[in-house]
């Protein structure tokens, strides 16, 4: 299976923020609170250089898209922090994720370490990390204050 990895452009931001709805629509319960976060998220990542957004690319469509970053685990060792990992239902169970999180790897491959978060409501995501080698880590509690 062909899978290309593709720089998410400036000029694409609006099909972007489309397909990131659609991802957090999926998988947050709470997606309506936070609405409109959307597009302050989106502003951040796209003026981040740190994050780097990526379409995930099959047959010259964009299928999917993540969003990842580079951190220090010691001095010299990176570790990469995949912050959004989204496939389409409709293209799911194709291999599509497993050959993009290979070729993520393979142009990766200084890092020492991945990290990602996955929520605990989003069970097919957890299944697809487990499929692929990844071990549960650590939990991540939050607490919503008023006003947020």
């Amino acid at each position: 299976m062909e899978i290309a990895l593709q720089l998410v452009k400036l000029k694409e931001k609006q099909n972007f923020r489309l397909l990131l709805e659609n991802y957090w629509k999926e998988i947050d319960p709470e997606f309506n609170q936070s609405k409109i976060f959307i597009d302050k998220y989106i502003d951040y990542i796209f003026n981040n250089k740190n994050r780097k957004l990526r379409w995930i690319i099959r047959e010259q469509k964009a299928v999917g898209f993540l969003i990842y970053y580079e951190y220090s685990v010691l001095e010299n060792q990176k570790g990469l922090h995949i912050a959004e990992f989204y496939v389409k239902k409709d293209c799911r169970r194709q291999g599509i994720g497993r050959a993009a999180m290979a070729l993520l790897m393979r142009k990766n491959s200084h890092c020492f370490e991945y990290r990602l978060e996955a929520l605990c409501t989003n069970s097919p995501a957890i299944e697809f990390w487990e499929k692929n080698h990844f071990s549960k880590w650590k939990y991540i509690f939050k607490k919503r204050l008023k006003g947020e």
